[in-house]
């Protein structure tokens, strides 16, 4: 019991590092190195914990998209929450966390990183569709895969677009979210052909 709490402070240590390194500099320049003097632990510590920093991204990320509960919003989908509410509420989510966490996520959309949080991105949407309920909106993995890989270009596009406009935003959070979310997941009053 005091290794998994040994390894979930480490992990923990190593994820606060990361996020203040990440405020100071883009991700592709911290090396394992940096990272394991920032967290105050040994390198073959670092690599008994994670394979790289990407699989830290990753874990960091996914983390905080469970915080938001976007995994959670699958359960959701019934008679009463359509799938364009559904894009509306997950696509707000994001939106107020990537505002709260401005400063890592101005690194995040710098070209030279954007492969990571796409990666990561696309990781937790997977995780979503893996989900009992999600087996019930898609009739094949495939579908399930599909739908992922373009929802996540969207996805990322769309908060790279709200972050840009800075400051001077042409719209409310809200507001955005609710043109986005009309895209995110396909309207219910559409039919197939």
């Amino acid at each position: 019991m005091d290794k998994d709490i040994r390894g979930r402070v480490t992990e923990r240590m190593l994820k606060e590092a990361l996020y203040q390194l990440m405020k100071r500099k883009p991700l592709h320049k911290i090396t394992v190195r940096e990272l394991c003097k920032e967290a105050r632990v040994s390198r073959p510590t670092f690599y008994s914990h994670y394979h790289d920093i990407y699989e830290l991204v990753t874990e960091y990320e996914w983390e905080k998209m469970l915080e938001l509960g976007l995994a959670d919003y699958v359960g959701e989908m019934s008679d009463s929450v359509s799938r364009c509410q559904l894009g509306e509420k997950v696509m707000l989510a994001l939106i107020k966390h990537v505002d709260e966490n401005g400063d890592i996520y101005k690194n995040f959309f710098e070209n030279d990183n954007r492969y990571y949080l796409e990666i990561a991105l696309r990781d937790i949407l997977k995780k979503v569709t893996e989900s009992p309920m999600a087996n019930q909106l898609w009739p094949t993995p495939l579908e399930a895969n599909c739908f992922v890989s373009y929802h996540c270009a969207g996805v990322f596009n769309a908060l790279q677009n709200w972050m840009k406009m800075g400051a001077e935003k042409e719209c409310a959070a809200e507001e955005y979210a609710r043109i986005v979310g009309r895209f995110m997941i396909r309207n219910d009053t559409l039919t197939d052909s």
